[in-house]
């Protein structure tokens, strides 16, 4: 009875000892399921926790558009573009931020292209009501004046005022697209003097069509009549007249079709700063040797 007793004490003990290892085990090592599910969890992405701040400012390229007009914008020997009001839409787009790439073609190809968008930016504009409907415009920063030029053996004019001037049958060089103000701009609109007015596509080709007789004077701003004459050395051959055509304020046209108006404000706020600060007197110097 006792051995008997100690046999089955044995066996009860290998049974617990059984029971208690398989528990452990079971403890140990999560169920299946729950090991996939947890695999299967997505990363937390700490990125979204903290985004990339927004960008609220972008570079600024203006273009600006260019006939050969010096002093006030051509190209220069060494290829670099230059002129006062180069200098000064360069100035000004500096102070608010704008770097400025130039196109170079004639004036009245490039009214178009600002038109419709394709440079946002033309200098000695003057403000008239045909431009208004795709073009803003600066506050002026310089006068523009006309002089009218004859060959230099030509007689003496027989009259003293354009519009005498045309009665006589006058043939009076253009150029395509300039606003010459008054009493041009309404002798233009009259058809009885449209025979008379000669356009050319830049100014040089008003000094060739006079050379060649096609007209008997032109109409050009005195300094750039200037330059043309010292690049040319046309000095022996026209003279200045002395009739001139009221100075008048020009301005920056800008495209509406690529420019806000909140920009030319900028632009008004930088041109104000460079003619408070004399920066504007220094460029003028420079090219013309007087102050406009």
């Amino acid at each position: 009875m006792r051995a008997a007793s100690h046999k089955y004490l044995f066996l009860y003990l290998v049974i617990v000892l059984t029971l208690l290892i398989t528990a452990c085990q079971q403890e140990s090592s999560p169920p299946a399921a729950e090991q996939t599910a947890t695999s299967e969890q997505p990363a937390v992405n700490t990125a979204s926790e903290t985004p990339e701040p927004a960008i609220t400012e972008q570079a600024c390229s203006i273009t600006m558009g260019f006939d050969p007009w010096e002093p006030y914008h051509f190209e220069a020997a060494d290829g670099v573009i230059r002129g006062i009001d180069v200098e000064l839409v360069e100035a000004m787009a500096e102070a608010s931020g704008c770097s400025v790439d130039f196109v170079e073609d004639q004036w009245i190809n490039l009214l178009a292209m600002l038109k419709d968008g394709d440079i946002d930016v033309l200098a000695g504009a003057t403000p008239i009501a045909e431009r208004e409907s795709y073009a803003w415009f600066s506050i002026p920063y310089r006068a523009e004046q006309f002089e009218l030029y004859v060959p230099t053996d030509s007689a003496a004019l027989p009259v003293r005022d354009f519009s005498g001037l045309l009665e006589q049958d006058f043939r009076l060089g253009l150029t395509y697209g300039y606003f010459y103000g008054e009493p041009i701009g309404s002798a233009q609109n009259n058809e009885g003097y449209a025979d008379q007015f000669v356009y050319a596509s830049i100014a040089e080709v008003n000094f060739t069509n006079l050379a060649d007789g096609r007209i008997d004077g032109f109409l050009e701003d005195p300094f750039v009549t200037a330059a043309i004459i010292r690049r040319h050395g046309w000095h022996d051959q026209i003279r200045a007249t002395g009739m001139m055509i009221t100075s008048q304020p020009v301005s920056l046209m800008f495209s509406r079709a690529t420019i806000a108006e909140g920009q030319v404000n900028q632009f008004n706020d930088a041109l104000q700063a460079i003619e408070q600060n004399g920066k504007d007197q220094e460029i003028f110097k420079r090219y013309l040797g007087t102050d406009q």
